[in-house]
Formats: C-alpha cells, structure tokens, sequence
C-alpha cells in the first residue's frame, strides 16, 4: 500500500496560502501527524480523504480506501448488531474478536466512552479501509478509552495517521509527519525520538540566526569606521588644497583618489553588508516558528499551614440515583498543594468540582466538603469563566484595573494582539478560548490562590501544551487538575492524588 503525495499545493478561494510543493508517501505504517494549530492539519487530512482537491500537483492513491475516525460520535438508540449492519464486520471473525464480551444486542447508548471507541473502531474497519484517519482519539478519553486505541493500533493491519498532540500515543507511532511554517518534515521513530531531533534542530536554527545577526552587525561596524577614517582622510586633504601647502595639481590628483578609494569602500563594504543581511534572512526564515504563550504569572503567597481544601466522610448522589462515590471522600490539603483528580469517564471528577465550588446540583450530600477561605480561579472544559458574547478584551477588562494599553499589551502575551483582542468569544477555536480563559483568570485582580483546570490540554497543540507545563511549573498557589493526559500529570510536579476511581 502506498499513497504518494507529489508536489501538492492548496490554498482557499480568498488566496491563503496552505501548502506549496509537499512530497511524501505514505506506506502501510502508523505515522503521528502533528504541528501548531492551524498549520493544516485537518486540511491535509481533507486532502488525504478527497474531500478536498489540491490546486496544485497530485494524490496517488491507487485502490486504497482511507476512511476517518472522527473525535466524537453521539451513540444512536440502536444495538451494536443495528449500527455494525451496514459492514462486513460480521464476516471477519478478527473484527468481532475486537469487541471482545460485548454483546451485539446492547443499545450503543448504553456503552461506556471505551465501549463505544471500540465499537467505532470496528465499523471504520470494516469500511473497507485500507488506510485509516484518527482525529484527535484520545481527546476527552479515559484510561479505558486511551487503551483502546492503542490496542486498536495493534489490531488494524492497514496505514494510520494519527492527527494528536498526545505524547502517549505519539511514542507508538513509526513515523512523525511535522507541519511547520516551514512545509512538511518526516521523522522516523515516536515522539521520544521526534523531541530530541526537535531540540537540536530549534537551538541549531537559533544559533545560526543569532551568528547572522553578529556578522551583520559586525559588517555595519565596519562600514562605519571605514567610512569615518576615509571622510577624515578627504577633510585633511581638503584643507591643505585651501592652504596652498600642496600645488594645485596634486590635490586635485589626491582628491580624485580619495573620492575613488571612498567609492570603493561604499561598495565593498555595503556588498558584505547585503551579504550579512541576507544571511540573518535565511537563517530567520529557516526557523520553525511555533505560536507559543508567554505570559509572566502573578506571585501568589500561600502560607504552608493554610487549609486549601479538605472532604470529611463526603458523598453526593444524584435525585433517584446511588451515592456517586463506593467509598466516602475524606482528605485534607495545606498550602501551596499540587493535586490531579483522575478516574474513568463518569467516576464524577466534574461533579466534585462543582460541589467544590459550592453549586446547587439536584441531589443529596452526605459529610463536608469545601475550600478553606482562599481565592478561586477555574478553568472548565466549557470555558465558562468567559462571557461568550462579549470581547476577548472586555472579557478581560471586567477583572481588571489595568490600563487599556498594558491590557493589550498583556493579551498579546496569551497570543491576542491587534484586532484579535475584539473578536467575540463565541467565534473562538477551542484552544483560543482556553487562552481566553486563562487571560482571564490569570489577570483577574485579586489573583487566585487555587487555580482549578479541567481537561486543558484537549483543544492545545504541542508546543502549547509544553508551554502550559512550565507555566503551571513557575506558579506558586495551589494547583487542582483533572486530566486522562498521563504525560502532562507527571510533568506537573504533582503533590497529591484524589482517585475517584
């Protein structure tokens, strides 16, 4: 199986410009496709499945079918048996075999989040697809879900491409395809692989950047005292012709070599000059440009000894519904604690976090449960901190008495800037409202002691998510996450668990 890309190009109606002149193939390999939002991934994607046609060269896909499995899929009210009727999965035992002691007379929508992954899984196998698409697959998936898919990888015997920014999944891969501003890259080997090849690439790029700039400098240095010395030599030249000390013949003559000499280091200084400055433009358009936040965080102080958060014999049950919890929560956390909330989907990491911050659900409490008496800022899969008809910048300007000038100048620091600081939250992409989000939260005055995050990395590219690792590293409060994303935890420094599991 192979699928050749040959000098593809694409680009929209309105003239943006996606790709130019890619070339590579694709072969019977799991390969991770990755890049900063933006940069094409989906577009690619497109392309690949022949929803979209490129406008310039050709894709060579012979007999291979590529199907997509899509982030999510509302389950139907109808049985595994209904919804699987339409494949021939029923004809390959290997594919049954899949869905191990499922039976094909449940509902679809009586799965569990990995349940339904898996029987997904099938149905796009037994498509006929000789080469399938994963979007984002372990985005809002539990353990459960995550180990589906990596099984599933061991399963299918047709080509993946795996369109994620997760590390986990990524280290499984043969291959990684890098989107950049800089056009397509293939690299053998996972992310391990993959980040090293990363980092030397990035500080070599960087270092012949900042050598171009030292030689263009050093040319415009040299110009300079060249022209100085030659101008003192032309002035001293000119005032002995005035004083009559030289004939007049030989200071014409010294004058005309003087003007000569100064023509000539005009033009040879200001040839090395070009030369220094193209060579800072190469080196500055050879560097893989990644839009990364950069913000600077408040100092938060939290004395050791104060009550952070704490649950004594606690449980909660939904109106007609068993306690949520087999075994009542008690904890109790001091200070500057870095705590995860982990468990499967539907284990009630949500709903804790809700009773946390004190909100009416329609159910019944058992114990305590509360913060102590500190500042709280969340950030939730919803972004509901945001007015979504409002603003980035009144958003932001609502918590804040800074100045309209240091507002923007601070937004441009979470990637807004110019007239992206007015665009309406509602008209966002996921990880621009997550950025919105912790512009918000991260501005407000007074700063929070405890910042809460519920699923971040979900809608971030890689170096977004690397970025908000540090981030979340240098800040001082208290930290309470809930993530599936087991690279991103144990990058966190993490204090403390609560396993709802």
């Amino acid at each position: 199986m192979t699928i050749v890309f040959n000098n593809v190009g694409f680009e929209w109606p309105d003239g943006q410009q996606i790709f130019k002149s890619i070339n590579f193939s694709l072969e019977t390999k799991i390969y991770g496709l990755i890049g900063p939002n933006g940069v094409g991934k989906t577009t690619l994607a497109n392309l690949l499945l022949g929803d979209l046609d490129p406008t310039s060269g050709t894709i060579s896909k012979g007999s291979e079918v590529v199907h997509i499995f899509h982030q999510k899929e509302t389950p139907p009210e109808i049985s595994l048996s209904e919804y699987l009727m339409e494949t021939n999965a029923f004809e390959e035992s290997l594919l049954l075999s899949f869905l191990k002691n499922l039976s094909l007379e449940q509902t679809c929508s009586s799965l569990s989040g990995g349940e339904w992954a898996r029987v997904r899984l099938v149905k796009t196998a037994a498509s006929g697809a000789s080469f399938i698409i994963l979007d984002e697959p372990t985005n809002h998936m539990d353990r459960e879900g995550r180990d589906v898919i990596q099984e599933f990888l061991n399963f299918f015997n047709g080509g993946v491409l795996i369109i994620s920014h997760d590390r986990e999944i990524l280290e499984r891969v043969d291959k990684i395809i890098e989107l950049s501003n800089q056009g397509l890259s293939l690299f053998s080997g996972g992310w391990g692989e993959y980040s090293i090849w990363r980092e030397r690439e990035r500080d070599k790029l960087g270092h012949d950047l900042e050598e171009a700039k030292k030689r263009k400098a050093a040319s415009i240095e040299e110009r300079q005292e060249k022209v100085e010395k030659q101008q003192k030599r032309l002035a001293q030249g000119k005032k002995m012709g005035n004083s009559g000390s030289l004939p007049r013949i030989l200071a014409g003559g010294r004058k005309r070599r003087a003007q000569q000499t100064m023509g000539d280091i005009d033009k040879n200084t200001m040839e090395r000059l070009n030369e220094a400055v193209n060579d800072a433009w190469d080196a500055f358009q050879k560097l893989k440009v990644d839009p990364v936040m950069f913000a600077n965080l408040p100092q938060v102080e939290i004395p050791q000894g104060k009550l952070i958060v704490e649950a004594r014999d606690f449980n909660f049950h939904f109106d007609g519904q068993e306690d949520l919890w087999s075994n009542d929560l008690s904890f109790t956390f001091h200070g500057p604690a870095r705590l995860a909330i982990t468990g499967a989907n539907g284990s009630g990491k949500s709903t804790l976090l809700q009773l946390f911050l004190g909100k009416n659900l329609p159910g019944e409490k058992r114990g305590s449960l509360g913060f102590g008496s500190v500042e709280v800022g969340l950030i939730d899969q919803h972004y509901s901190v945001l007015n979504h008809d409002e603003s980035v910048f009144d958003n932001v300007r609502s918590v804040t008495q800074m100045s309209d000038k240091d507002l923007r100048n601070a937004l441009a620091m979470f990637l807004f800037q110019g007239e992206r600081v007015s665009q309406k939250v509602s008209e966002l992409s996921g990880g621009e409202k997550l950025r919105a989000s912790l512009a918000k939260v991260l501005l407000s005055e007074p700063v929070p002691q405890v910042l809460i995050m519920d699923e971040p990395t979900n809608n971030l590219d890689m170096p977004n998510i690397e970025f908000l690792e540090s981030l979340l590293l240098e800040f001082n409060g208290a930290l309470i996450v809930v993530s599936h994303d087991h690279v991103f935890l144990e990058n966190l420094d993490l204090t403390g668990i609560i396993d709802l599991s």
